[in-house]
């Protein structure tokens, strides 16, 4: 019998080390203790660690004001820019992440490129389209130049957008004007010069109700 009760003792303190190491290596915890009841072990509930804060598309401008640069209507350069928004406490890594239309995707940064806590990020084709068109960008907002088009170029009439982490999940994605595969009715067209725009920055409930006709574009600023 008392061999018994030290195997029963070995056992338990086995498992027991081997459930601190998982916890330290993954931020896992339980939420009740192990118990032996008739020499049957039982455990309480796994919570898994906390997600990664979710970043969202906030802002487009798809269709190009005159005096904003060039509209993608051909021309080897584009103007058009969108805005990211980490609602989060903690900055999270785009590293190797994915943009993309509904005709072409593009990576953006393969460099450590992290987004700030409640910080935004700005995606343009060329650095060209702050300093001559947008200037006064905030400090410490991130700016990504992909030196080619955001995805195949963004359409006036419609078009979608969605952004996948470096696994290729999708984060978030979003559709406006004719194009209704992510939300249908999609977010309504603008007038040129005008962006679309979550009011407030980061809202999501999965819906173009999220976002306004943001007459004067915000860029880095958020509403």
């Amino acid at each position: 019998m008392l061999s018994e009760v030290r195997k029963i003792i070995k056992s338990i303190f086995v498992l027991f080390s081997t459930l601190i190491l998982a916890t330290l290596a993954t931020n896992s915890y339980f939420s009740s203790q192990a118990k032996i009841t008739d020499n049957v072990f039982s455990t309480g509930n796994w919570t898994p660690p906390p997600q990664i804060s979710k970043v969202v598309i906030n802002e487009v401008y798809y269709d190009v004001a005159a005096d904003k640069g060039a509209d993608d209507d051909g021309v080897v350069q584009s103007d058009e820019w969108v805005e990211l928004y980490n609602p989060g406490d903690t900055s999270v890594d785009v590293r190797y992440w994915v943009l993309q239309d509904a005709s072409g995707s593009h990576q953006l940064f393969n460099t450590y490129t992290p987004i700030p806590a409640h910080g935004f990020a700005l995606i343009s084709q060329r650095p060209s389209t702050w300093t001559l068109y947008w200037p006064g960008i905030p400090q410490g907002v991130l700016i990504i130049e992909n030196y080619t088009k955001i995805g195949n170029g963004l359409a006036n009439d419609g078009d979608r957008l969605i952004l996948k982490d470096d696994h290729q999940n999708i984060v978030d994605q979003i559709s406006y004007g004719n194009d209704t595969t992510i939300f249908n009715p999609s977010i309504p067209t603008v007038a040129k010069g005008h962006s679309i725009e979550r009011q407030p920055a980061g809202k999501y409930t999965g819906t173009a109700a999220d976002f306004i006709d943001q007459v004067n574009p915000t860029p880095g600023l958020g509403i």
